[in-house]
């Protein structure tokens, strides 16, 4: 058993995009589901240029994105693997990538300008976030969570191994 099976699934109908990135790496690899994520700043400067939010590249710019595209290509090989993208889970993966890049677009573009602070941002994030939430969970409901020992050892060891170590 997975451990993001019995830790809790998101609410049936949510439309944000961790909600499509979270479904969609439920079912595709998670490899598959990383190196699709890991295009993100990709998109982010192809949809910044296609916007006019950027207005030029330069050459180091258009370099780097040929050789992430490139190298994501490399990693990802899908010519061994082309299936795992284009299932509906690999396509939920691209279109989550993709739409963190246009939410990064429009945070630069409509609310980072604003001279608030990154403290100030992330605490709006996270209270529209809240309520987003609480909106679906009142009309979808939540079912409860079911806890077994491998689901909550793997939860400690991410969080003391992820973020409790030193990186140093």
């Amino acid at each position: 058993m997975v451990a993001s099976e019995s830790i809790g699934k998101p609410p049936k109908g949510g439309s944000d995009e961790h909600i499509v990135g979270f479904v969609a790496e439920q079912t595709v690899s998670s490899s598959a589901a990383g190196i699709i994520n890991a295009t993100t700043p990709l998109w982010t400067v192809l949809l910044a240029l296609a916007v006019r939010h950027q207005k030029s590249v330069t050459s180091w710019q258009a370099a780097g994105l040929i050789v992430g595209f490139g190298g994501a290509l490399l990693i990802f090989s899908p010519w061994g693997s082309a299936s795992a993208v284009t299932s509906a889970g690999g396509l939920e993966c691209l279109a989550a990538s993709v739409s963190y890049a246009i939410s990064y677009i429009y945070m630069d573009r409509y609310v980072v300008r604003r001279g608030l602070s990154p403290i100030t941002l992330s605490a709006c994030q996270l209270l529209a976030a809240a309520v987003m939430l609480a909106v679906a969970l009142a009309i979808v409901g939540v079912r409860a969570p079911h806890f077994t020992a491998v689901s909550v050892a793997a939860v400690a060891i991410l969080g003391i191994v992820g973020t409790a170590s030193p990186t140093s």
